[in-house]
């Protein structure tokens, strides 16, 4: 067997099986919380304010699908698709914080939190 097939057999298949089931995934939970937001308007009278295809776009990033630029990279061969596919993985947990944790609310609990703690740091340096 070649390198370049066993290769492809030792890694692009498991990958591919990977992408593939994330993307199944990923499709599947869009129907359901499409289903779920038209049953739930459909009740309350009211829209939803946020974006099913923008919430997919926050998902790609929890099911891995920014492996598809491996893919890319290996067939293109560019140095730009190799720096896009290192610089968007490493940088994943980074959009995962920023999409499901760096909320409006959160940051001003966080606010909230760091000027109790400067209140009460000022009362033991001042006793």
């Amino acid at each position: 067997m070649e390198n370049g097939t066993a290769l492809l057999f030792a890694v692009g298949v498991p990958i591919a099986f990977f992408i593939f089931s994330s993307f199944v995934a990923l499709t599947w939970t869009a129907v359901a919380i499409y289903k779920v937001r038209k049953v739930t308007s459909q009740l309350t009278n009211q829209r939803g304010h946020s974006s099913l295809a923008l919430l997919c776009i926050k998902l790609t990033c929890v099911f891995g699908l920014t492996w598809i630029l491996g893919f890319l990279n290996s067939i293109v061969k560019a140095e730009a698709t190799t720096y896009l596919f290192v610089i968007v993985n490493s940088l994943q947990g980074f959009f995962i914080f920023l999409t499901f944790v760096a909320k409006k609310r959160i940051i001003a609990l966080l606010r909230g939190l760091e000027i109790i703690i400067m209140k009460v740091d000022r009362k033991t340096t001042t006793l």
